[in-house]
């Protein structure tokens, strides 16, 4: 199996992410999409690298969602 290319790595983020975002279900989504990279032998290295780069982003936006979504300051113990 051949290294993915650096576009192909970034198409299937994009993809990944395209798909967490219209899904009720995002880590199910995100895992069905890897599971068809994999389908298409791809190398778990690349796989992992759009996984990583996926849930980075996931992260950034779910934490975005929850702070402007809260209305009062918590305060952390």
């Amino acid at each position: 199996m051949a290294r993915q290319s650096n576009y192909a790595i970034n198409s299937a983020i994009r993809l990944c992410l395209a798909h967490c975002r219209q899904s009720d279900a995002p880590l199910a989504s995100l895992s069905e999409t890897l599971d068809e990279l994999r389908d298409r032998l791809w190398r778990e290295s690349d796989v992992q690298a759009v996984e990583h780069a996926t849930r980075k982003v996931l992260v950034r936006i779910f934490a975005t969602r929850y702070v402007e979504s809260y209305e009062e300051p918590c305060e952390l113990v």
